[in-house]
């Protein structure tokens, strides 16, 4: 057995050496910012993973391999405003989803067979709708069948399905504003072109609209903080859902955020309901909506297949390079962002931020930030 002094001393090695490096330690608290579109706000950075990367520096190890076993904190608020606003915005959203904690992560077979298995059933319905010897009660027949026999398979391997169901936390999204240099205190919106003074969010599968909701109350509540002025920034929220029982949950959460706003509340904060007015959940495909007007993009694609995540990713290269100034994904793009055309994508590789999800509470899921490339002028081609 080593004596104490001798067992220690790598210890201090690292401690000590450390020391004699502290560019090291600068460099890793502001790299990521500074590969970031703006470098104005180190705040940024959670504390999460500032503490990882100060502990990185400190044992010469990469940051994620500590980051993913520290507890998920929020960013730390600006002000006292701040720090209340939070607190109106968690008490709405509590009262909205206390009604039924399992919304969103129930739902019919057949929602689910849809969600999974939207490539095949467009392709089968085209199939038939092509072919004029089949009526429409043969096509409603034929997907019932495809349906029947792939009920049993749902079942079996649903945790791997992209009809999966886990949330972003409260503090999760707030890590991923920050990270996606949204800055709601602001009054003006990072990662912005000069002549674009508006931000369009979308999640693609925003299932029960929970983020979408304290998104739009964190992006535009904001500014009525005593300490805060009006905002020129326009902002609008949309969310995207396949499942027709998730979306019309969205809809009721909606509803219900909109009468609580119309109740007198313990808060000095006022709910404007114009706020639900930017909000907006749309029932489709997340390969049919439009989305050219996309600013920030999240996708929760923990388990989406491989096809899915790369027809979603040439969708985005082809429809939304001229505004998308941020994309969050759960899994990286295949190809990063990059047209196969070019030798430069438009955005920079990913970074690795771990956020606070549902099923990994309290520590966080590695989440790839995507932003774009401020040196490079916004980009209008195709993919043909």
């Amino acid at each position: 057995m080593l004596p104490i002094p001798t067992a220690l001393f790598p210890v201090f090695f690292c401690l000590t050496g450390s020391l004699y490096r502290p560019t090291i330690i600068i460099s890793s608290l502001y790299r990521d910012t500074s590969q970031s579109v703006s470098s104005k706000h180190p705040t940024s950075l959670s504390p999460s993973s500032v503490i990882a990367q100060i502990l990185a520096s400190i044992f010469l190890c990469p940051p994620d391999v500590i980051e993913r076993w520290i507890p998920m904190m929020e960013p730390l608020p600006r002000h006292w405003h701040e720090w209340q606003h939070r607190k109106f915005i968690d008490s709405m959203l509590q009262q909205v989803y206390s009604t039924n904690t399992n919304i969103g992560y129930q739902v019919p077979l057949g929602d689910e067979w849809i969600v999974n298995n939207q490539q095949e059933r467009q392709q089968h319905i085209s199939r038939i709708e092509t072919n004029e010897r089949y009526t429409y009660r043969r096509i409603t027949a034929s997907t019932d069948s495809i349906r029947a026999t792939t009920n049993n398979n749902i079942i079996m391997n649903s945790s791997w399905d992209p009809s999966t169901y886990g949330e972003i936390t409260t503090t999760g999204v707030r890590q991923l504003i920050h990270a996606m240099n949204l800055h709601p205190q602001e009054n003006r919106i990072d990662n912005m072109d000069d002549d674009n003074t508006g931000v369009h969010f979308y999640d693609l599968g925003s299932g029960a609209g929970k983020l979408i909701l304290q998104m739009a109350m964190e992006l535009i509540d904001s500014n009525t903080c005593a300490t805060t002025t009006t905002t020129t920034t326009t902002v609008t929220v949309s969310g995207v859902e396949l499942s027709s029982t998730r979306h019309e949950a969205a809809q009721r959460a909606k509803e219900t955020l909109l009468q609580l706003s119309l109740k007198p509340n313990d808060c000095d904060f006022l709910f404007p309901t114009t706020t639900l007015d930017a909000v907006e959940f749309l029932q489709d495909d997340m390969l049919s909506v439009d989305l050219h007007r996309a600013t920030h993009i999240y996708v929760a694609s923990l388990c989406f297949p491989s096809w899915l995540l790369t027809n979603l990713e040439e969708k985005i290269l082809r429809e939304c390079t001229h505004t998308l100034q941020c994309i969050a994904t759960l899994q990286r793009f295949p190809n990063d962002l990059m047209m196969q055309d070019k030798l430069v994508s438009s955005f920079q590789k990913p970074l690795v931020r771990y956020m606070e999800m549902s099923w990994t509470r309290p520590f966080g899921a590695a989440v790839y930030i995507y932003h774009r490339r401020k040196n490079m002028k916004s980009n209008k081609s195709t993919i043909k």
